[in-house]
């Protein structure tokens, strides 16, 4: 995470971002999680949780998909299961 993402959820609307990361890549830096909630800052814990995982669940609908959510550790696991 290398933009400042609390600053763009404030300066726009936090509908338009969610997480990701390609942890443990090094793309993925060394502690994603760490650096989004230093970004995200006194950011309440709705917009955390638009953030993390509801807007991703609002995008890709429950149909074709199987979630692993774990939100107090803030982790979100999606894997793709083809319906055909």
């Amino acid at each position: 995470p290398f933009e400042d993402v609390g600053a763009m959820i404030r300066e726009s609307n936090p509908d338009l971002y969610m997480f990701s990361s390609d942890y443990p890549h090094i793309e993925g830096g060394r502690n994603p999680l760490g650096r989004f909630e230093a970004s995200l800052g006194d950011r309440s814990e709705e917009i955390r949780n638009l953030f993390y995982t509801e807007n991703f669940l609002r995008i890709f609908p429950e149909e074709g998909f199987s979630y692993f959510i774990i939100l107090e550790k803030r982790m979100f696991i999606a894997l793709w299961v083809s319906s055909s």
